[in-house]
């Protein structure tokens, strides 16, 4: 009977963690624009609707009503360019399956906190519990996921000029930390 609990505990903690069916990726180019692409890590097709707010941007071309992502497939969403200082954006979008008449999947708003995380890293794993137990929301990429998330964090990394970036890395509004020595001191400082 113990054996069995711990299997659904070790069961339950794994859907938590898992990576979720649509990611929203957003990478700052050298010019300051923004690409807003769509990963489906799905075997599933689905249909996004996204809203974006913009402040001091403008898109480089008009966004689609419905953007339809494919199995296991990126897609650029759009082109941000900044037109003034203090340029940010506010995602929100709504993902369904094609085939469905139901919007059983969620609707959600982008969160300013991007981390990079691995598994077993014990840094990692604390950055991650705070912000859950804190009702902070976060985007997390864990790079032990797949080899597509650790090459996106490596291209993430080339563009920022940080190659030798140790995980976690975390982006707060844009700004970038990482090699954190010491990430009790960190939290209390940024969040």
């Amino acid at each position: 009977m113990k054996y069995l609990v711990l299997v659904c505990c070790l069961l339950s903690s794994f859907v938590v963690n898992a990576q979720p069916d649509i990611q929203i990726i957003k990478l700052k180019q050298s010019d300051r624009s923004v690409q807003i692409s769509a990963i489906n890590h799905s075997q599933e097709t689905y249909e996004l609707n996204v809203e974006i707010q913009l402040t001091n941007m403008k898109l480089a071309e008009p966004i689609p009503s419905t953007i339809v992502v494919t199995p296991k497939i990126e897609i650029v969403i759009a082109t941000l360019i900044p037109i003034g200082d203090k340029a940010h954006y506010k995602i929100n979008y709504k993902a369904m399956l094609a085939d469905s008449e139901s919007e059983e999947i969620v609707s959600k708003n982008e969160p300013s906190v991007t981390i990079y995380t691995k598994n077993s890293d014990e840094k990692s794993t604390e950055l991650r519990m705070y912000l859950k137990e804190n009702n902070i929301a976060f985007y997390e990429f864990n790079t032990s996921y797949d080899e597509k998330s650790m090459k996106l964090y490596k291209e993430i990394l080339k563009l920022r000029k940080l190659e030798k970036a140790k995980l976690p890395v975390v982006i707060i509004h844009g700004a970038v930390y990482h090699n954190i020595k010491n990430m009790e001191e960190f939290i209390k400082q940024r969040f």
